[in-house]
């Protein structure tokens, strides 16, 4: 599997649909795309459906997104009761003779996705006169916006964001029938360029009176800007901001999209993990059956200090609400001290509290086969598996005395193969590891060891 695909919730069942882009094989072909499908009433217990959207003459069913067409403006529920109808738009992915590699389609369900039917008459939206047929107009991203009717009202209007070049708006009232309305610009005037564009409105500072709109460029790096209904009927983004990246410490997110339709307007984060780990393995003797995962689901702030923004990544709320925990060991150590906790379980997280300038280390596997680490430095500093170091904390906490008092603070969980840092700050961090299936007892070995003191708690999760 790789990018997420059509994250949304669906009001009338509660739950969360998480759809993916999907091989049938390790083989990848990527003109034989799926999109997979999965289920959640918390974000975190999944229960994976049979394939949603196949591919077909016009390609790979690539990446996109799904909205709720609960007025029918389709027209593609004519008949049917009210309730779910769920429009999913994304990209065929495939050499044709008429409408070139990329083009943007439709399939429709109204029955919580369990069932597909693609549009009768897809494409929807095939290359611009002029384009390559290469891989430049993919990934859509839509959303309604409230535009000027001209008597004084709004009427409502679908919009779409394309890229994987440039990015491309377009308008529709019917999801159906696409209007383009120019390319899309970053502030310094350049073409605005990523695949899996994504775009949001957030709150500021958690205000409802400063509302900006995001752009995320396949989750690596976002800018904020304005969304403008313009009086002729076409869209605009208007960037404001330069782009900036999350506080990650590795390659291996990428592709991220959000939901749509989350009760309170959260903005969940999905990335897909990039699953590097099968060459490794293959050296020690390990054969792996899979490749690709989806992150745990995180929720974003948008935070603004002295004119620059960030992007504030936590686990969701159900991590907490949801996941069962078993405690384990806890307790302090001081310098030069370490303790070990064996064995160490597949699924735990380790909460851990230090002097915001202290050091500390974080291994498993010491004497095992594979090993992994964390390190805290006295810098601030976040490296995992002695990969690229990144900030704990931001600049702008350094002299609060409150922050100086509360320290470091930084959750290490892991699920599986999936190892991800969080510091108290909201800075995110992250690590591909290993399956739990290719890891023996041996490696379940914890090593904890501080320059000063430090206090933690590890649970087991269920």
């Amino acid at each position: 599997m790789n990018d997420p695909n059509g994250l949304i919730y669906e009001a009338e069942t509660e739950r969360y649909h998480l759809f993916f882009q999907h091989c049938l094989t390790l083989d990848e072909d990527q003109t034989q795309k799926w999109w997979g499908h999965a289920v959640s009433p918390d974000l975190m217990h999944w229960t994976e459906l049979p394939p949603a959207i196949s591919p077909d003459s016009l390609g790979g069913a690539w990446s996109g997104c799904c909205v709720n067409d609960a007025d029918n403006t389709s027209g593609l529920f004519d008949g049917a009761a009210r309730g779910s109808r769920m429009v999913a738009l994304y990209t065929g992915a495939g050499p044709h003779p008429v409408y070139n590699y990329q083009k943007q389609l439709v399939a429709y369900s109204s029955d919580g996705g369990l069932t597909w039917q693609k549009y009768a008459d897809n494409p929807v939206i095939a290359s611009r006169p002029g384009d390559s047929p290469s891989f430049d107009n993919r990934d859509p991203s839509v959303f309604r916006l409230d535009f000027p009717d001209g008597k004084g009202g709004t009427v409502r209007r679908w919009v779409m964001m394309i890229a994987g070049m440039w990015a491309r708006l377009f308008v529709s009232d019917d999801l159906l029938h696409w209007h383009f309305c120019g390319d899309v610009f970053k502030k310094d005037g350049s073409h605005l360029e990523s695949e899996c564009p994504d775009v949001f409105p957030m709150q500021v500072n958690g205000d409802p009176e400063r509302t900006v709109w995001v752009y995320s460029g396949a989750g690596r790096f976002f800018i904020v800007g304005r969304m403008e209904a313009q009086a002729d009927g076409d869209p605009r983004f208007i960037a404001e901001s330069d782009p900036f990246e999350l506080n990650m410490g590795s390659d291996v997110m990428y592709a991220a999209q959000t939901y749509n339709d989350v009760p309170g307007g959260r903005r969940i984060f999905v990335y897909w993990m990039i699953d590097k780990s099968a060459d490794r393995l293959a050296v020690q003797g390990v054969s792996k059956e899979w490749d690709g995962f989806q992150s745990l689901p995180m929720e974003a702030a948008l935070i603004e200090r002295g004119g620059q923004y960030r992007l504030e990544m936590r686990p969701v709320a159900e991590f907490y609400s949801f996941v069962r925990r078993r405690m384990l060991v806890e307790g302090s150590i001081t310098a030069a001290e370490k303790v070990i906790a064996a064995p160490v379980p597949g699924c735990f997280e380790l909460k851990l509290r230090l002097p915001r300038f202290g050091n500390c280390t974080v291994s498993v596997g010491e004497r095992g086969r594979f090993p992994w680490s964390v390190d805290l430095l006295a810098d601030g500093t976040v490296s995992i598996c002695g990969g690229r170091p990144v900030p704990a904390a931001y600049d702008d906490t350094a002299g609060d005395e409150e922050a100086e008092n509360r320290g470091a603070e930084l959750l290490i969980v892991r699920d599986g193969a999936c190892l991800d840092v969080f510091s108290g700050a909201g800075c995110h961090a992250h690590a591909l590891i290993l399956p739990g299936d290719a890891v023996g007892a041996e490696d379940r070995v914890l090593t904890l060891s501080a320059s000063g003191s430090l206090k933690y708690c590890m649970n087991e999760l269920e």
